[in-house]
């Protein structure tokens, strides 16, 4: 953890124990209008803080387009809040400002899930049309909610009395709005929890990326840094096109060998940006189980971790037979190799080359 970060990490909790402190002084009608607005005041530059975050370390464009989205509508949240409590006398007003509040409520949710599904894909990648269209219930909601006065479908008052939170009745409308949001966040936690799964099958690798980015933000030299920086691009490759792998083995136990090579070619693109010659050749649209691709890039990935620091040649081939395909990887480097022996079929070192086999069986033959 770098100072910088340390720093961070101080403050955010300082503005948090202040929020608390105002709080719990409000709660003895001490400070309670500009403790009030200080505490929002704080909330907002956590928001807006955790924002900038986002967008300076975010990656992946939907990710990074709506975790900002999320953060601005939680400091939309608190204005139109603290708006409502500290700055409106009128009722008409506020009523209006609380009805902004499903602004939030009803996007967050929504935000969540297109997080969610844009998790692990690659850094331009777009949103599906089909799950575009969440976003017609979800205006929906948000406009049976703004309209309410004109229908009282969502909140009805009693006749004769003040139309204000304090005075209400839940009617059908509010529990479709709430039903939605349930839906949007039970879907985006369970897609989340899905791709969690990627996450501890890969914790080595983002604990690695995570070590090279803080590398690179305290390294000032040029060279230094760009080579970190293609480090970090060969694991984060890994790391994507493993879950890639993963999610297809949800769906079906069989892949093929184009699916492999696409994998492959990112890793190896990756791979001459740390100046390494490299190269691959694998033969097409033949039938493999998907846990034997993931084997094969594994090793791939393991070899290349162990000699990330002196490898300067990196050679994969694939050969077709009968009932099985063989994968041979040579790699020139000073690294001692050995222990990855135990991965292989075999395994040979010469003249500073290490080499290796792996056999997989094609899927309907027996290996």
């Amino acid at each position: 953890m770098t100072k910088q970060n340390l720093k961070i990490y101080f403050l955010v909790s300082m503005m948090v124990f202040c929020a608390i402190v105002l709080r719990v002084l409000g709660k003895y009608d001490i400070w309670i209008v500009p403790g009030g607005i200080a505490r929002s005041l704080i909330y907002i530059a956590l928001y807006i803080g955790w924002g900038i975050s986002v967008r300076n370390r975010i990656i992946q464009t939907q990710v990074r387009r709506y975790l900002i989205s999320i953060a601005g509508l939680m400091a939309f949240w608190f204005v139109i809040r603290s708006t409502k409590y500290f700055f409106t006398a009128d009722i008409t007003i506020g009523r209006q400002l609380w009805y902004c509040y499903y602004l939030p409520t009803l996007f967050i949710p929504l935000f969540s899930v297109f997080v969610s599904i844009s998790l692990g894909k690659s850094a331009n990648s777009e949103m599906s049309q089909p799950t575009l269209l969440l976003y017609i219930p979800t205006v929906l909601c948000l406009l049976l909610v703004l309209t309410n006065d004109f229908h009282q479908l969502v909140f009805s008052f009693p006749k004769g009395k003040v139309w204000t939170d304090d005075n209400l009745r839940y009617e059908a409308g509010y529990y479709f709005v709430i039903g939605w949001e349930i839906i949007c966040a039970f879907a985006a936690f369970i897609i989340m929890l899905i791709k969690c799964r990627l996450q501890a099958q890969t914790a080595h690798q983002i604990d690695l990326l995570d070590q090279l980015l803080s590398q690179y933000e305290a390294e000032s030299a040029p060279e230094i840094r760009r080579r970190l920086l293609a480090k970090a691009a060969v694991i984060g490759a890994y790391i994507k096109r493993r879950g890639n792998l993963m999610f297809i083995g949800e769906k079906t136990e069989v892949t093929d060998t184009d699916e492999l090579a696409a994998c492959f070619d990112e890793s190896f693109a990756n791979l001459e940006l740390m100046g390494v010659e490299s190269a691959f050749d694998i033969p097409d649209k033949i039938s493999i189980d998907i846990r034997d691709a993931i084997r094969v890039y594994d090793f791939f990935e393991a070899v290349t971790e162990a000699a990330m620091d002196d490898i300067c040649f990196l050679w994969l081939k694939a050969r077709s037979l009968e009932a099985a395909v063989i994968f041979y990887l040579q790699a020139e480097c000073e690294t001692e190799l050995t222990a990855l022996s135990g991965l292989a079929d075999t395994c040979a070192h010469e003249e500073g080359v290490w080499r290796f086999s792996m056999r997989i069986g094609k899927v309907g033959e027996q290996a």
